[in-house]
C-alpha cells in the first residue's frame, strides 16, 4: 500500500517477494495495472470488478485497503462497433442511440436502441441484429432485438 501510495515507483533488481510482486504489477497491461493500483490506494474493489476479477481471485477483505465492499457487476457493457445502422430495405429507420451489455458468465445479454421511423407511414415492426465480433472481427453470434408495435413517422421510440 505504501509503495502504491508513493506513486508505484519502478523496482530495480527485485529480490524480495514484495519487490517481485511490485514488478509484476508494473508489468501488467495499463487497465489491469490501474485497477490494482486503485485498489491498493484504498479506492475499493470496483476497478478490479470492472476488469472481471472476483473476490475469490482478490482474496479476503482487507480493511486497510477495501473501502465498503460493493457487489461485483454481473454485466459487462458492450461497445457498438458502428455509430450507424443501415436499415433494410428502404432505409427509413434512424438509430438515435442505445446500449448493450452481456452477463459476465455469457448466459444473457440485453440491448436497448432508441430509433425513429422516417418512413411516410407507421411501422409495425423494427428488427435489429447485432453481430458479436471477436478481436479479429469474426462474427461469433448474432443477437436480435425485435420491436413490435406502432412506430409513427418522426417520433422517437
Amino acid at each position: 500500500m505504501n509503495w502504491a501510495r508513493a506513486g508505484a515507483p519502478q523496482v530495480s533488481a527485485p529480490v524480495f517477494s514484495a519487490d517481485r510482486a511490485k514488478a509484476q504489477i508494473l508489468n501488467l497491461g495499463y487497465n489491469d495495472r490501474t485497477a490494482v493500483l486503485s485498489w491498493l490506494n484504498g479506492h475499493g474493489r470496483a476497478a478490479l470488478y470492472a476488469r472481471g476479477a472476483t473476490d475469490a481471485q482478490i482474496g479476503p477483505p482487507r480493511p486497510s485497503i477495501d473501502a465498503a465492499l460493493a457487489t461485483p457487476n454481473p454485466w459487462r457493457q458492450l461497445t457498438f462497433a458502428t455509430e450507424t445502422i443501415q436499415a433494410v430495405p428502404d432505409g427509413n429507420t434512424k438509430v438515435l442511440g442505445g446500449f448493450a451489455a452481456v452477463r459476465r458468465n455469457g448466459r444473457g445479454a440485453i440491448a436497448c436502441v432508441s430509433f425513429q421511423n422516417d418512413a411516410p407511414v407507421a411501422a409495425t415492426r423494427v428488427l435489429f441484429e447485432f453481430p458479436l465480433l471477436d478481436d479479429s472481427g469474426r462474427t461469433l453470434t448474432t443477437l436480435t432485438l425485435d420491436r413490435q408495435g406502432t412506430f409513427s413517422t418522426g417520433i422517437a421510440s
